[in-house]
């Protein structure tokens, strides 16, 4: 039997870390959130998982101690790379430095709709849900 964590996975529409000083948020897209934060050294903990699917695109470069579960990685990210964190997974960052992040999030439902319409279920149609996901997250 999977124990349930005692806390709720994070929004990351609402929590916004101590550390973070500048917050620009998106309006607009059912189902996806994007977000341009800034801030100082600091460290977030996250034991039930961010509610949502969320790519980090990384403005400047940072260097980050991640936490998988027990597994502890240091990484360093150069300006324009990412990385990917699947929504409910538990994960803790600790940063040093300035952070400048752009954070893509999309609401576990978002993929699930897609994948769901019936016109998808072919190859040509998996190719039409990918132009459908690139329309509606570049511009």
């Amino acid at each position: 039997m999977k124990n349930k964590p005692a806390l709720p996975p994070v929004d990351m529409e609402t929590y916004v870390p101590a550390a973070i000083t500048v917050v620009r948020r998106s309006v607009g897209w059912p189902g996806i959130l994007v977000q341009e934060r800034r801030g100082r050294s600091g460290e977030v903990n996250y034991p039930a998982g961010i509610r949502q699917h969320v790519f980090y695109l990384f403005l400047g470069p940072l260097r980050s101690d991640v936490r998988i579960g027990k597994e502890v990685k240091t990484v360093s990210y150069k300006a324009g790379e990412g990385r990917f964190t699947p929504a409910g997974r538990s994960v803790a960052f600790r940063w040093t430095g300035d952070v400048r992040v752009l954070m893509l999030g999309f609401q576990p439902w978002f993929f699930e709709r897609i994948a769901a319409e019936p016109e998808f279920a072919t190859p040509r149609g998996k190719a039409a849900a990918a132009r459908k996901l690139a329309k509606a997250v570049l511009p």
